[in-house]
Formats: structure tokens, sequence, C-alpha cells
């Protein structure tokens, strides 16, 4: 992809994501708020999605996994309108949907599964900053060989 592509995906997801996180106002704006839980932790976990295929794009690609091509297919749109919020929720959450089967394969991709540990770090009442500071720069080493090696293939 060139660099050009790479900044219209960038801005594209950015906007992706503004729309998403009104999609979550929206929800929590609204006075029934707890029956739609399961819909901000989805929009949550696409969201997040979004952000690993931008640092991680054409990896995601090769596997078939990208959380931001069906998503681009859908041609979403803001609105702060609880029915378009709700319709869009119901497509994307459909069993069939690429999105959403994309969502639960994605972490099969080592380089997702890494930045997901270290995403889930968290300090437990008997570590200290220098254990967690430890643990963060064995994942980025990890990280680092796996980048050393598909440059070298």
């Amino acid at each position: 992809m060139k660099a050009y592509d790479k900044r219209a995906k960038y801005e594209h997801i950015n906007s992706l994501i503004e729309i998403i996180k009104g999609y979550i106002e929206t929800i929590k704006h609204n006075e029934l708020q707890v029956e739609y839980r399961h819909d901000i932790e989805y929009f949550k976990a696409i969201i997040k999605g979004l952000l690993i295929d931008d640092a991680l794009g054409d990896k995601l690609d090769a596997a078939g996994r990208s959380i931001y091509l069906p998503l681009y297919k859908e041609h979403i749109e803001a609105s702060k309108s609880m029915s378009v919020v709700d319709d869009v929720f119901t497509k994307l959450f459909d069993k069939q949907h690429e999105l959403r089967n994309n969502l639960f394969y994605y972490d099969s991709t080592h380089e997702v599964r890494l930045i997901n540990n270290l995403l889930e770090l968290k300090w437990n009442k008997r570590g200290t900053v220098e254990r967690a500071a430890r643990q963060i720069d064995k994942k980025f080493r990890e990280i680092d060989k796996i980048l050393e090696i598909h440059r070298d293939c």
C-alpha cells in the first residue's frame, strides 16, 4: 500500500472511531442504557480492533482478519438516533457478518495476541512498577523479533 493510501486509511479509521464513539454516547444518553450494555461492549471491541488494524493492517489483511475492510464496506454514518445505532449494531453483530467473525478470530494472528497481552497487562497488589516494566519490555522484545522475521522475508 502506498504512503498516501495508508494516510487515507488512517484518516478513515479515525473517522470511523469517532462515529462509533458517537454511537456509544448516544446509547449512554438513552434511558434504556442498561439494556444496551452489550452494544457498548461490542462497539468498544470494534474500536480496539480498528486501532490494532491500523497498526497491523497488512498482517490482518493477509490473515483474512481485517477489522477495517468489512466496516469500510458498510458505509456507516454518524447519527444520534437510537434507532439508527440499533440498526447498525444489529447488522454488524449478525452471526454471518464478516466483521463479527473477524473480531472473534482476529487474535489468532500472533501479533494481535502480543498486542492484546500488552493492553491487558495489569499491576497486581504484589507487583511493582519495575516488574510491570520488565513484563512490558519482554513483550516489546517479542514484537521486535516478529517484526525482524517479517522484514527478512
